[in-house]
């Protein structure tokens, strides 16, 4: 597997491409870089694994902590690049847990990705099995949570991004539930008159001790901080409440949800697939051995 990769790596390599950085109007680029990653990956592997770096890829999360004093801002160029997007980055206080510039990454890192997804999904390389393959790998999902996911994908490429959306957000944390309590983490809370499963706030912050930091940083502020919603985040309080205004049921909100309960599998339950593919921050290497 590994030798594969890199000779995938290697053509890159040999090519001049590589991730980087937002520069302005960079994004296209980008995602045509990673959509070439997968192409590689595919072509000397499979799909599937393709698919399982590219929903484990570090350099895909938007970085927590101090910031690159050379990252470029990328918020003049969203509207250019998908106008279709509704609503606007609004500017955050200084003093608040999500800075201005880790909001401007959060939502560079989505238009990339899932905007690579897309267009791999439209030309073909990527197709629902390689997904339900990866699905069917995460250790401790229930039946019902498998089901409805399967139908999560079917949506998204049957471009029936509302439909996906208003499936996958519930099922993050449920999948959050399952995983954690097959764990053996508690999570069950005392209520009146009884007790019930923990909300998606508390299930958050214990697969922490799971997680690297920014990961676990990343789907706070993308599901459930409100702060998030500066960069499009906090999309299950958006959605489970009746928040999603016309124009946010996109193939980003689409995209991301299912990578990112993949991502959690992968996270909370390693070694089905570390097994059969390795670890993924091991098989991509470009610009002289060096990791994305």
């Amino acid at each position: 597997m590994q030798d594969s990769i890199r000779k995938g790596g290697q053509e890159l390599k040999r090519s001049g491409k590589k991730i980087e950085r937002a520069a302005p109007g960079a994004l296209k680029k980008q995602s045509e870089t990673v959509q070439d990653i997968f192409k590689n990956i595919s072509v000397h592997d499979n799909p599937t694994k393709a698919l399982y770096w590219l929903v484990n890829e570090v350099e895909l999360l938007p970085p927590y902590g101090e910031r690159d004093p050379g990252h470029h801002s990328i918020i003049d160029h969203v509207n250019h690049l998908h106008p279709q997007l509704s609503g606007h980055l609004t500017q955050v206080g200084p003093d608040s847990d999500i800075t201005q510039a880790y909001a401007q990454d959060l939502l560079r890192c989505h238009l990339v990705t899932s905007g690579a997804v897309v267009r791999l999904i439209e030309e073909g390389w990527l197709r629902e099995r390689h997904f339900f393959q990866l699905l069917n790998m995460v250790s401790g999902l229930s039946e019902h949570t498998i089901w409805y996911l399967t139908d999560a994908i079917n949506y998204l490429f049957d471009k029936e991004y509302a439909a996906s959306i208003h499936i996958s957000i519930p099922r993050l944390e449920s999948s959050l539930y399952e995983l954690l309590n097959d764990l053996g983490d508690d999570v069950v809370r005392q209520m009146d008159g009884g007790t019930g499963t923990r909300t998606l706030t508390p299930l958050i912050s214990q697969i922490d001790s799971y997680t690297g930091e920014e990961f676990h940083e990343y789907i706070e502020y993308a599901y459930n901080e409100k702060k998030g919603e500066t960069a499009d985040g906090n999309l299950r309080n958006r959605t489970a409440h009746g928040h999603l205004r016309i124009g946010q049921d996109h193939h980003i909100n689409a995209v991301m949800p299912i990578l990112d309960i993949l991502g959690i599998g992968y996270q909370l339950r390693p070694t089905p697939f570390v097994a059969t593919f390795g670890h993924p921050s091991k098989y991509l290497y470009i610009n002289g051995g060096q990791s994305l």
